[in-house]
């Protein structure tokens, strides 16, 4: 019987991995990873129990402050606005898991991801999106690296929402919430986390020609496309364009101004495929997880590329990710740049 060690939340979807698995004739252990205290781990020994299936807890809060909480404070603190999910799941969810598995003498690990991940044509391990669109999670998933993919299964590819719950019904209760939120900052309140985590001094708003505005209280407190919260009276609807940390200012302008036509990504880690043999035409790009691939066109440049649109699109913040998508196989990815 193949071993398999899941990633045990006590949560809905890694429940019915578990369960998943147990069905497909698995030998199943469970690990707790805890990388910010709370009521997680007695969930998670709840639904271990009920499945009958063996646990182990294993403490990372101290490396998850060092490799995720740390640097999201001071992605933020330069002006861009971090994607601390991408980082968490290469150097902590998965690197945790695969080495809690070597421990152990288990080959592969599972999660309750929206995502699949399969061998291609090309030798690569090739990351696609999961069947329920909604709950798609491939976005979050592109630093995985080649020996992680190859490693990791994700039974939950072709599952539907609705069909997980009810599948984890018996083992989880039904007043469980699904988290939306960073993990870390778990009253949502994203700028009290900021205020007192970060170092930001006010500054001025400014509009595209340069022109003084008002006061803004920090840089950490914006990001492109964000209207509320503001407080400048212009007597009609300004949004964030950009943010400028070296002048300390944030850019103002009219909805009108958010639109672009083109883009920077640096940072390129190509997963699917190999650089040589990204496509030149068909590809489809994500800068945000949640809403469709929008057709693009890429040119690869010396550091990076350049991403141009076929029709304009809202600005994206700098330092989010960017998805390159081919149908529904994660080709490559990048991070935004200013």
């Amino acid at each position: 019987m193949e071993k398999v060690l899941v990633g045990l939340s006590g949560g809905v979807d890694s429940t019915a991995v578990a369960l998943l698995l147990k069905e497909a004739g698995y030998e199943v252990y469970g690990v707790y990873l805890d990388f910010c205290g709370g009521d997680g781990e007695k969930r998670a020994r709840q639904v271990a129990e009920r499945l009958e299936i063996p646990l182990k807890v294993v403490d990372r809060k101290r490396r998850f402050h060092h490799r995720v909480v740390s640097p999201f404070v001071r992605v933020y603190e330069s002006g861009r606005t971090p994607n601390p999910c991408v980082e968490c799941n290469r150097c902590m969810k998965f690197a945790c898991l695969l080495e809690e598995a070597d421990r152990m003498g288990i080959e592969k690990v599972a999660t309750g991801h929206y995502a699949s991940v399969q061998k291609g044509e090309n030798g690569r391990m090739e990351l696609c999106r999961g069947r329920d669109r909604s709950k798609d999670q491939s976005y979050f998933l592109w630093k995985l690296t080649q020996k992680q993919l190859s490693r990791i299964l994700f039974p939950l590819a072709e599952a539907e929402k609705s069909d997980v719950k009810e599948r984890a019904r018996a083992f989880v209760s039904p007043k469980e919430k699904e988290s939306m939120e960073i993990c870390f900052i778990p009253d949502a309140d994203t700028g009290a986390f900021l205020d007192k985590h970060c170092k930001s001094e006010p500054g001025n708003f400014v509009d595209s020609s340069g022109k003084v505005l008002g006061q803004h209280k920090g840089l950490v407190h914006y990001t492109v496309g964000q209207r509320r919260g503001l407080g400048v009276a212009m007597g009609e609807r300004y949004f964030v364009l950009a943010l400028s940390p070296e002048k300390n200012e944030v850019v103002l302008g009219k909805e009108s101004e958010l639109s672009v036509d083109s883009l920077q990504v640096k940072s390129l880690r190509f997963v699917s495929c190999r650089k040589g043999q990204v496509p030149k035409e068909g590809i489809s790009f994500k800068g945000r997880n949640r809403g469709e691939p929008i057709p693009c066109r890429v040119i690869f440049e010396k550091e990076g590329a350049r991403v141009e649109f076929f029709s304009p699109v809202r600005r994206y913040a700098a330092g989010q990710s960017a998805c390159f998508y081919l149908g529904d196989k994660l080709l490559f990815g990048g991070e935004i740049c200013f």
